[in-house]
């Protein structure tokens, strides 16, 4: 009875310590983000010393994390389009490409520079 008992208990432990699923990808080659099926994310940065970081979010730290992330992205990105930096970078390469070539957000420095004339009524 005592061994039925135990291995009942070792039954509902196990049960309750059961690991989730978990996806994991490497966005770098020093770093690895694993999501977790209760939401949870765990971000892990390896070093070239041999240390590493490891840092746990809930869902809700993470998705908050993620769209501060997204907003310091489109500010970097607004900064950089700036239309005084692109006539800079157009004057001094006038025939190049501002940003990357085939991208929504790229500018064609010819066009830039000598755009059609506005069309009038």
């Amino acid at each position: 009875m005592k061994n039925l008992i135990t291995a009942i208990a070792l039954m509902l432990v196990s049960a309750a310590f059961a690991q989730d699923s978990q996806y994991c990808r490497k966005p770098d080659d020093n770093t690895t983000i694993c999501k977790f099926s209760d939401g949870r994310v765990n971000v892990t940065s390896y070093y070239s010393d041999g240390t590493y970081f490891s840092d746990w979010y809930t869902a809700a730290q993470w998705k908050a994390k993620q769209a501060k992330e997204a907003a310091a992205e489109k500010r970097r990105l607004a900064h950089n389009y700036d239309a005084q930096k692109i006539a800079d970078y157009c004057k001094e390469n006038p025939t190049s490409f501002y940003g990357t070539p085939g991208t929504p957000s790229g500018v064609d420095c010819k066009t830039f520079l000598h755009p059609a004339p506005k069309e009038t009524k």
